[in-house]
């Protein structure tokens, strides 16, 4: 039965639209358990039963109670729909039961409505005979038929088994569970909403407007589960890619990847500046990247969001430090997705993949870069890291963004710039 309980919020929500009124303040309806006809109904203006399309009529704030002869059913709020899921929903509820296929109050409804078939033939609607009616005089005031008892008990039920017996149907005990559901499934289904699918990637777009029919229309599917319904590629059924978009839907952009960009602004080797609390260099280095990568997240095209820290080593924290970066297990990527390590091993391996050369808007940076850090992750020396990335240091080890040998984090030659020169960061996402 749980494979087609996810339907039930098709019926919940479908609402039928472009209906021909019979006259102004008259509304029609629709019950549907299949079509059914012959169930009776009343509201405070209106009362008939139900044609071979399953029609009523109602007006707006009414309430609708219907029944067939003695057995009568919850009454509800009259609205466009009408299914055994909506009649009986706050019988599930008064149980603490979650609406659904599965609540006993639903499954009882459905399959007594199916077995007083009159040919047994539930593709063809169902049909309510006044042979039917008559055997629910069984059903009394004083003892009314609770729709809300357990499956078993309902179906052991003397009544139901009289009226069953001597109503003139096809059947004389009530259908199966299972088939009962499937079939209700079914017709819910057939009766959903329907979500415009412009780049027919068989996924909805969430924000047109649903329509309601028996049938697909063309250009349309059941779910409203796109997140771009210009792009066939995007799609919940997608692979995420490193494109800082959100291809598979889940809302979470390139998830399973990491980003490394070279900052657009150089500064000094003094990093404390950005730090206000304390004048830490790595706190206010990491404060810089956050900065500039807030700046692109913020774009619709931009990074995705998260932490991202300075790569930059000191006597007391190393880049390969766990306490320092999260090194993680996935590839690590530039701005435009070209992979630079296939995770943090291989960032820390002597060379990348790729040289990391682009910025957090994607702007080519090809220039100095601030990290004291060897191309093992390691520290290059405490006497080359600017007093810890602070003011009053002397020299500070770089490396270049351009290349993607060992010299993208450790320049050859020991190279360290003055700490009043200026450098860029490679900032790191977590």
């Amino acid at each position: 039965m749980n494979k087609i309980v996810s339907l039930v919020t098709l019926s919940l929500a479908a609402v039928i639209s472009g209906c021909i009124e019979p006259n102004p303040g008259v509304l029609t309806g629709y019950f549907i358990d299949a079509s059914a006809e012959g169930i009776c109904y009343e509201t405070e203006t209106q009362t008939g039963c139900t044609d071979s399309a399953g029609t009523y009529t109602y007006q707006e704030g009414e309430r609708i109670t219907f029944y067939i002869g003695n057995v009568t059913f919850p009454n509800i709020w009259a609205q466009k729909r009408a299914t055994p899921l909506i009649v009986q929903a706050n019988s599930c509820l008064a149980q603490n039961i979650t609406p659904s296929l599965n609540c006993p109050a639903v499954i009882n409804m459905t399959r007594l409505l199916q077995s007083l078939d009159d040919d047994g033939d539930y593709s063809n609607g169902i049909k309510i005979t006044d042979a039917t009616v008559a055997a629910t005089a069984i059903v009394t005031l004083a003892r009314p038929l609770y729709f809300s008892m357990s499956i078993e008990a309902f179906e052991a039920d003397a009544r139901i088994k009289y009226i069953l017996e001597n109503g003139g149907g096809s059947r004389t005990s009530l259908i199966g569970v299972d088939e009962a559901i499937e079939n209700l499934a079914n017709e819910l289904q057939k009766n959903a909403l329907w979500y415009a699918d412009s780049d027919l990637d068989g996924y909805g777009d969430p924000a047109s407007t649903a329509i309601a029919s028996f049938d697909q229309p063309q250009g349309y599917v059941i779910n409203n589960t796109d997140c771009d319904d210009s792009k066939p590629t995007i799609n919940p059924d997608s692979t995420e890619a490193a494109n800082r978009i959100d291809d598979n839907c889940n809302g979470t952009i390139d998830e399973g990847f990491k980003y490394i960009f070279v900052t657009s602004q150089d500064n000094t080797g003094d990093f404390g500046q950005y730090d206000l609390v304390n004048g830490n260099g790595l706190t206010g280095a990491d404060n810089f990247c956050q900065s500039l990568a807030d700046d692109s997240i913020a774009l619709t095209d931009g990074l995705p969001e998260g932490t991202y820290k300075a790569w930059l080593s000191t006597d007391a924290f190393s880049v390969n430090s766990p306490a320092r970066h999260s090194q993680a297990s996935v590839p690590y990527v530039r701005y435009d997705g070209s992979q630079l390590a296939v995770n943090w091993s291989g960032l820390v391996d002597g060379s990348l993949d790729s040289a990391v050369l682009l910025d957090e808007q994607g702007g080519s940076i090809s220039n100095s870069v601030w990290t004291g850090t060897t191309e093992f992750g390691n520290l290059k020396a405490a006497t080359v890291t600017c007093n810890q990335w602070t003011a009053g240091g002397f020299a500070g080890n770089v490396g270049f963004s351009g290349v993607s040998t060992y010299e993208w984090t450790s320049s050859a030659g020991d190279a360290a710039k003055t700490c009043e020169q200026v450098a860029h960061l490679y900032c790191v996402q977590q």
